[in-house]
């Protein structure tokens, strides 16, 4: 398998779990999933039989690829300056890329824009606050190739409801029913002047968004809109990674990336609640004592400050202070030279899921190409 910087995606990379004879084949599949901008999801799959594996290092691992995001914890403002209705439009401002192509942060320009009117199930909010992920950092430097180049970048957002397209509206052209019915279906629990948060496949960076209702929600009790713009992305990104993808249960041995991060921090709280046992690195000694202040369950010899050179040693050695011999899930935003370590102590049946490159990605305002391509030549390859 190949990672591509050009292809941001959530991979799961699964060692098989059949025991065969040696006259057996098991069959490996492959599933690759993109979600389309209608919410339709595509996919294609493939089954293939391969030889039985001599040793668990040589196995051939079983993967699926799902679009997703990663995230970092930080939060941008928005102006609470409303919009402008005129015609079939309201006039507002958005961050746009607008005649370039994504590539320097500094491209972004905060411009007026038009926003169409709600259509059927959609609703209006006026934005408040955003998230800022890494996934949008990817996005602001050209990286992220679900971003068409041109437009308004954005995923996680607050606000409050201005206006809620109910089943007078006219219908979202190119739209699925089934997603129609869906938004329609969750317009009854909302209403104008609702404090909502809310997740979008892009354009969250704006004075206003319109969205279909079913995603939204209300914001709990007692939350700010920065708290609520700060947490769909994350805790979504954590849930599915560990829950849907990594399978994760009780007394199962997680390795967690990127532990002090915003979906770290929401992945160790999932480990604490179903009873894993989560190991935790991190980039700083900082870190560390930011992790054991917060989850007095981690110790020491749990949380590792990674280091490249011997990250594989690191591993073992957290292993055996444990009194563990392999990882049941890894949740891996770093990649790069992290991950064959990592990927080599994944037990029998376990899984790898990759939600970030972190160990790829540039550090400045524009990127280095040239950098990027040597990393490239080093990508992991299983």
């Amino acid at each position: 398998m190949m990672l591509s910087l050009a292809t941001k995606s959530l991979v799961v990379v699964t060692r098989a779990r059949t025991t065969t004879t040696a006259s057996s084949s098991p069959a490996v599949t492959v599933s690759r999933f993109a979600i389309g901008q209608s919410g339709r999801r595509r996919g294609r799959q493939a089954t293939r039989s391969t030889p039985s594996p001599a040793n668990r290092r040589s196995e051939r691992p079983e993967y699926c690829e799902a679009s997703s995001s990663s995230s970092s914890p930080s939060i941008a403002s928005v102006s609470e300056a409303g919009s402008e209705m005129v015609g079939d439009s309201a006039h507002t401002r958005a961050w746009r890329y607008t005649g370039k192509k994504a590539g320097k942060i500094s491209d972004l320009s905060l411009l007026d824009d038009t926003l169409a009117s709600p259509c059927k199930g959609d609703v209006r909010v006026a934005v408040k606050a955003v998230g800022l992920n890494f996934a949008d950092v990817f996005t602001c430097l050209g990286l992220y190739s679900a971003f068409p180049g041109v437009g308004v970048p954005g995923l996680e957002f607050s606000g409050v409801v201005e206006e809620i397209a109910g089943d007078g509206a006219p219908d979202r052209a190119g739209q699925r029913d089934a997603v129609t019915e869906t938004a329609l279906g969750a317009v009854p629990r909302l209403k104008v002047g609702d404090r909502v948060m809310g997740v979008t496949r892009f354009g969250a960076f704006a004075e206003q968004v319109v969205l279909p209702a079913h995603q939204v929600n209300a914001l709990p009790k007692g939350w700010s809109f920065e708290q609520g713009a700060a947490f769909l992305v994350q805790g979504l990104t954590a849930l599915y990674g560990l829950k849907s993808l990594g399978d994760v249960r009780k007394g199962h041995r997680v390795l967690v990336h990127s532990a002090a991060g915003g979906v770290g921090l929401f992945a160790l709280a999932i480990c604490q609640a179903v009873g894993a046992t989560p190991v935790a690195t991190v980039g700083s000694d900082s870190k560390v004592e930011f992790l054991l202040n917060r989850f007095p369950s981690l110790s020491k010899e749990t949380v590792i400050v990674r280091d490249a050179s011997t990250f594989g040693k690191q591993l073992e050695e957290v292993l055996a202070a444990t009194g563990g011999s392999a990882f049941d899930v890894v949740l891996d935003a770093v990649c790069g030279r992290f991950f064959e370590p990592a990927y080599s102590l994944l037990e029998r049946g376990g899984r790898h899921v990759v939600f970030g490159a972190a160990d790829f990605t540039p550090t400045g305002d524009g990127v280095c190409w040239l950098s990027l391509a040597w990393q490239w030549i080093w990508r992991p390859r299983l």
